[in-house]
């Protein structure tokens, strides 16, 4: 039962459900820790009847999520799906997708001034979804730090690459309720939640410490070239060498689009470095099938290779 005095010793019940009472809802699910916590606390409020709406949990599979990541994402929302609540996986359109545009259309690898995945590979095919609803439930959190709360709103109005702090900026915008029930959570209090009180409730959370490891890492895209150094794919590399392959590719990623050290890649116009130059492209297309095909993974879909030989 989700009574107030099972959750004293780690953290109230967040007030905050009750805004969802008898409105329709999506549960913005990211597959972290933290949206993980949410989900549980969302369907466990439903389940006893503290709360009445109409919940759908959306989880945005971006195609080039980090796959262990990705399993556990779906393997969780198989859990959602079982305990009788609605789930929609939502992917961007083929010609949308991330090797689309960069293979594709030639656009350089994203980065802080030209951030142009987030929108096309999250914000869009979730707006469906987001726009039928009242309120859109994240498990965004504040009060960590200072220099957290600065670089977590500096990366919502930006449209953060998390599958939950996106919402922060956009729910306003879409004129919807926006609710973080988890806001002022610590660290130790989800972590606590999801090893000790979920399982209790068979939820099977007690993995996603393992997965995690002792540091934090992140959920994302595996071929995130916004974040400087990526110790998610170095850490999960080293149990698995697939991840360390695809880091690789993601560096090599770079340096063709480096137009300072290899101009020829780029397309200049007016002496302005523009998009990826064809021969770039193709060798960006060559070396990803032959990494396909070394891990053992799809990396990249039929439909998208459709798009990329049309442009080609």
């Amino acid at each position: 039962m989700l009574q107030m005095e099972v959750l004293k010793w780690v953290s109230p019940i967040p007030p905050s459900l009750d805004l969802m009472q008898e409105k329709r809802a999506v549960v913005m699910y990211s597959g972290g820790k933290d949206s993980t916590t949410v989900s549980i606390l969302v369907a466990e409020a439903l389940k006893d009847g503290l709360i009445e709406a109409d919940v759908e949990y959306v989880y945005a599979d971006t195609c080039v999520e980090i796959p262990p990541m990705r399993d556990w994402a779906l393997s969780f929302l198989d859990e959602i799906k079982n305990a009788g609540f609605k789930i929609r996986v939502v992917k961007p359109k083929p010609s949308e997708r991330f090797f689309a545009c960069l293979i594709g259309k030639g656009y350089p690898p994203p980065h802080y001034r030209f951030r142009w995945c987030t929108r096309r590979l999250k914000i869009t095919p979730s707006e469906e979804a987001v726009k039928r609803a009242q309120v859109v439930v994240t498990g965004i959190r504040w009060g960590e730090s200072r220099e957290r709360d600065r670089v977590l709103r500096r990366a919502c109005s930006r449209g953060g690459e998390c599958g939950s702090g996106v919402w922060m900026a956009r729910a306003p915008k879409l004129g919807r309720e926006y609710l973080a029930p988890i806001a002022e959570w610590n660290d130790c209090s989800v972590w606590r939640f999801l090893e000790e009180i979920a399982p209790l409730w068979g939820w099977p959370t007690e993995c996603l410490r393992e997965l995690y490891g002792e540091g934090g890492l992140r959920f994302g895209c595996w071929v995130c070239t916004v974040v400087r150094r990526d110790n998610t794919l170095r850490r999960l590399g080293r149990k698995d060498p697939r991840m360390e392959r695809l880091l690789r590719y993601k560096q090599y990623m770079l340096r063709v689009a480096n137009w300072r050290k290899f101009p020829e890649n780029r397309v200049w116009i007016n002496g302005t470095p523009r998009r990826l130059s064809l021969k770039a492209r193709r060798k960006l297309l060559d070396k990803l099938l032959k990494l396909e095909d070394k891990v053992g993974l799809e990396l990249i879909s039929e439909e998208e290779l459709l798009f990329i030989d049309k442009m080609l």
